[in-house]
């Protein structure tokens, strides 16, 4: 693939506009943190609410699937960058409270 088309999916995925990048431990090929059904469905859940809230794709939110954080407790945990904020009871909180934290721009991030 050369580099006009890595830009150009990179652009359509929003990472020119990205502002804050969400990193979620799921999915994982040794869960230790959580089971992987609950990790799969905190992830369903991120990336329904960015897109309810706009923040995906364009909106300046990147979310990303990674294997394992290293803090192996109370997961799924999720780190946003730029500021580091490692949370796995945001994923928890019902689905009220986490639409209340994720409309912020600080909960929130996203790529595929």
């Amino acid at each position: 693939m050369g580099n006009d088309a890595q830009r150009a999916i990179a652009d359509s995925i929003g990472v020119s506009a990205a502002r804050r990048h969400i990193f979620l431990c799921c999915d994982q090929t040794n869960p230790k943190c959580c089971d992987k059904d609950r990790g799969l469905a905190a992830w369903d859940f991120l990336k329904r609410r960015l897109k309810e809230l706009g923040l995906s794709e364009q909106g300046g939110i990147l979310r990303s699937k990674v294997n394992c954080l290293r803090i192996c407790e109370g997961g799924p945990i999720a780190v946003v960058f730029p500021k580091v904020r490692g949370t796995g009871s945001a994923i928890r909180r019902s689905s009220s409270e986490s639409s209340r934290n994720t409309s912020s721009a600080d909960a929130s991030s996203g790529t595929r």
